[in-house]
């Protein structure tokens, strides 16, 4: 099972994805958990995922939490048009993709 945390600023907008992200990774039949958490708890969230998800507004830290998530886990960032509903299957799939090369 492949642990995803969806990270925002404040954890209240990737909080609203979260529920589509599951619909469509059960759609797909990616065997995973998504969650979603703030910025404040980056360090729990390195520690207890797989793929962190930035969302757009807290991707400009991003070589910061690639450093702290250093073998750990994989990082990936969202720009702005893929932060929504409409983008959730590719979503799934930048985080699996991610997974897999974190993975080799």
């Amino acid at each position: 099972m492949i642990k995803i945390k969806l990270v925002c600023a404040t954890g209240v907008s990737s909080n609203l994805l979260v529920d589509v992200l599951k619909r469509k990774a059960a759609e797909k039949k990616v065997d995973c958990e998504i969650s979603s958490s703030s910025s404040m708890n980056i360090t729990d969230a390195v520690n207890s995922s797989d793929v962190l998800v930035l969302g757009p507004q807290y991707g400009y830290k991003l070589d910061e939490v690639q450093a702290l998530a250093d073998g750990k886990c994989a990082v990936v960032t969202l720009k702005e048009y893929e932060y929504s509903s409409i983008e959730a299957d590719k979503i799934v799939d930048k985080a699996v993709e991610a997974y897999n090369a974190f993975k080799k």
